[in-house]
């Protein structure tokens, strides 16, 4: 069952386009994300970095990728994955 799970929120996140993004995470979907599949595999699959919701971006433009991202240039998206309806993670 908790394999299923895993494969689960990882087959739903192979339908989300991260090249390029600022993943915007809340504590809930951190957690999920950190069990079910690694925030390596969320690097690999081309986010630049993952921020807890309401975390402002970091400013300097190098702080935006992880080890392995592409430096020097700009993420172009935001995504945002909430555990609960969103007025009730950002509360």
């Amino acid at each position: 069952m908790v394999q299923q799970i895993a494969t689960l929120w990882r087959s739903a996140l192979d339908t989300v386009d991260l090249r390029d993004a600022l993943l915007f995470v809340d504590d809930g979907a951190a957690a999920a994300l950190a069990w079910a599949d690694s925030f390596e595999a969320l690097i690999a699959r081309g986010a630049r970095n993952v921020l807890r919701l309401g975390d402002a971006p970091p400013a300097a433009a190098a702080a935006l990728c992880l080890p392995g991202g592409a430096p020097n240039s700009p993420p172009t998206r935001a995504v945002v994955l909430c555990s609960s309806f969103l007025p009730q993670a950002h509360d």
